[in-house]
């Protein structure tokens, strides 16, 4: 079982300095902070693809960025990238919100803008968030697997961010399908089904499970901006309930996606979570077998 834990995002100009993440000696080199944070996690979401296109030479400029190799010497110490480190990254938005008929063409151009991910074994998977108004029945429901199909052979994971996206009919049909369903934690108010307590997917069939964690703060899902919607902290309990579940799962590989950005609180919420499942497999290990 393996547990990857990430942030959703990496380049916040408020995670620099000692309170927060970047070392402040970072400050001005921004390039280096992908260097630095594949130093620190397994796995980076990258969700500027949504906003507009990328390239395959910006995405070979961040591939070399995060090789072992590629190590920074800085006044707070040395850090190299994880070997291990992956990538998953947003499809554009005309796959997702603003669906064309053109959209098998987008969804090609999105598989060859991204190939460098691919080719260099460091993508994990495609995420494709979709909005509240997509309702996942029937022609929707279809549509998804038809862009599963046409990303093929990437692996596809699809957020919802309406309830009906998480019912057991078409979740079932999507797994099916080869897609990953991911399991979402946001305020009461976002009336979706909460990660941190919802069953958790064992199914072997997937390449893996996938959580993104938004936070809690209500009030601000519907009518807040991008700042204020993800501002809030996951307090010590509720991540030791949520590590506990996760380090008696047995889903053969989870990655845990923190997007409560604000104030850095997304990688503060991270390195906790990963400090409590070492916690947990410590104990687990000295327990004696039944």
């Amino acid at each position: 079982m393996a547990i990857l834990i990430g942030t959703s995002g990496y380049d916040y100009p408020e995670w620099v300095g000692e309170d927060r993440f970047y070392p402040a000696s970072l400050e001005h080199n921004r390039r280096d902070w992908l260097t630095y944070y594949a130093s620190q996690f397994p796995l980076i979401e990258l969700n500027f693809t949504y906003y507009g296109t990328t390239s395959p030479q910006q995405l070979e400029q961040m591939v070399r960025r995060v090789e072992p190799k590629r190590r920074l010497a800085l006044l707070e110490g040395d850090f190299a990238p994880r070997p291990e480190f992956g990538f998953v990254i947003k499809t554009y938005a005309t796959l997702t919100h603003e669906i064309g008929e053109d959209w098998r063409a987008q969804a090609d151009k999105f598989k060859a803008d991204t190939a460098p991910l691919s080719e260099s074994g460091r993508l994990l998977g495609v995420l494709a968030q979709f909005p509240s108004r997509f309702r996942l029945t029937g022609q929707s429901l279809d549509y998804v697997k038809a862009l599963a199909e046409q990303l093929r052979p990437l692996p596809v994971v699809a957020e919802f961010r309406h309830a009906g996206g998480f019912a057991a009919e078409p979740v079932a049909a999507l797994t099916a399908a080869g897609v990953v369903t991911v399991g979402v934690d946001a305020p009461e108010e976002a009336r979706l089904p909460r990660a941190l307590e919802s069953e958790l997917s064992e199914d072997a069939g997937l390449p893996f499970t996938y959580f993104r964690l938004h936070g809690r703060r209500e009030g601000s899902w519907w009518a807040g901006d991008a700042a204020s919607r993800y501002e809030y902290r996951y307090s010590l309990g509720q991540l030791e309930a949520f590590a506990k579940r996760l380090a008696t799962s047995m889903a053969p590989r989870t990655l845990v996606l923190f997007n409560n950005h604000r104030h850095a609180d997304a990688v503060k919420n991270a390195r906790q979570l990963d400090k409590l499942l070492n916690e947990f497999a410590q104990v687990f290990a000295k327990k004696p077998p039944e």
